[in-house]
């Protein structure tokens, strides 16, 4: 059962009022966003270019003195000696290059919505890997745990080869390929701390999870009596069956290990001694690194694409922002003919319309302007396009306003 939250005429315009500022800023950065994030682009488009203009492969078994300060490709075997341990939980793994622990509890989640002059509250159980705080919440029955009784943690190996090269510390943390460990079938969780201990039931390994239950007495307050049956439904929602006690209360824990073990990489960067520094461009630094064995080409054939995925998710970002500041700058006015539901959703509807056909023109036109710096052609094709597009509206504007001629009109 949702709460609804009725808000008056003068809140509701206030509030809108407020929001103009915030609207303002809204547009401003966007619109700052989408300058640096065509800078940003091309710079990297340019550095990965010169990069892969003075690449050289070689081979990582043995390290060459002629290749050092050169920008190098190389694959082989990531591999380490080193043990890492997790001494809370008794677990001790040889040849790991990462061992993380995660931490979620079990806990409530209040989502809102706004209708109209409305705003509604619903909750549902969540794992979450960090403390929701309930103070705030808009329903008392729906508290969550203050205390966190385990913290996340991760350890990564100090020392890294790939073969007769050593690998640097940002290098041994990219280095993917993370999964879960499996628990051993005697593996049996230590003795909680007496802390543990006083709230929780004796843990237990489910699906490779350590589950601490929440004792009795120590349980959250339950939701009103209303909610229970809607509530139950919900958390069968959220609830991932096949990693999670049907029994799961607010407040219980689990916790779970993943790994990194040693395999094949690739990477390109400059050698350095018998490591590795990011290459310096003239636009930008320049390290590649990706699991597997892969080529040069591959490699910067990869970046390239991530470059430009990038850059179309900050435009798409850039956009909504300037769209959303405008919709909170026209938001008053939807506000003040309130008082007609019919109409308040018309002037929104229109308002809506505005702000798009105002943001886009403006993103296009902030986005040619910075590749103007950069590329005048893609710049002038883009700017043509603005301008297409308002004549197209003038046109279809008067298009609009020429009155409609009858019959008996033209006889």
């Amino acid at each position: 059962m949702a709460v609804a939250v009725k808000h008056s005429y003068g809140s509701r315009l206030g509030n809108s009022f407020k929001g103009i500022l915030s609207g303002l800023a809204a547009v401003l950065i966007g619109i700052v966003l989408l300058w640096w994030n065509e800078g940003r682009t091309v710079r990297r488009y340019k550095a990965l270019n010169e990069t892969s203009k003075k690449t050289t492969p070689i081979s990582s078994e043995v390290v060459k003195p002629e290749f050092e300060g050169m920008v190098v490709h190389l694959t082989g075997y990531a591999d380490t000696d080193e043990t890492l341990s997790d001494m809370d939980f008794n677990i001790t793994l040889p040849k790991t290059i990462l061992l993380r622990r995660s931490v979620e509890i079990y806990q409530w989640e209040e989502r809102s919505e706004e209708r109209e002059d409305t705003t509604y509250y619903t909750y549902r159980k969540v794992w979450s890997n960090r403390l929701i705080d309930s103070s705030d919440f808009m329903e008392e029955g729906h508290d969550n745990p203050t205390v966190q009784y385990i913290r996340e943690r991760e350890d990564y190996a100090a020392d890294v080869t790939l073969n007769a090269f050593r690998l640097s510390d940002s290098q041994i943390r990219r280095i993917g390929q993370e999964k879960t460990y499996a628990l051993p079938p005697e593996y049996t969780p230590p003795t909680p701390t007496i802390e543990l201990q006083k709230a929780f039931e004796k843990p237990r390994v489910v699906n490779d999870m350590i589950y601490y239950s929440v004792k009795s007495n120590n349980t959250q307050p339950t939701p009103p009596a209303e909610d229970a049956e809607k509530t139950d439904a919900a958390e069968e929602k959220a609830d991932d069956t096949t990693t999670a006690p049907l029994t799961a209360k607010i407040g219980d824990i689990r916790v779970k290990f993943t790994i990194v073990t040693p395999h094949d990489i690739s990477i390109v960067a400059q050698q350095c001694g018998d490591s590795f520094v990011p290459y310096q461009a003239a636009t930008g630094a320049v390290e590649l690194q990706m699991d597997g064995l892969h080529s040069a080409e591959e490699m910067f054939a990869s970046a390239h694409s991530a470059n430009r995925l990038l850059c179309w998710i900050l435009r798409l970002v850039g956009f909504i922002l300037i769209y959303s500041g405008f919709q909170m700058i026209f938001k008053p006015i939807a506000i003040l003919v309130s008082f007609l539901p019919f109409l308040e959703r018309l002037v929104g509807a229109g308002t809506s319309l505005i702000s798009f056909l105002l943001a886009l023109p403006i993103t296009l036109v902030v986005i040619a302007l910075a590749w103007l710096f950069y590329r005048p052609v893609l710049a002038i094709f883009l700017i043509a396009i603005v301008i297409a597009s308002f004549v197209l509206l003038r046109k279809k504007f008067k298009e609009l306003k020429k009155p409609e001629t009858t019959p008996a009109a033209q006889a």
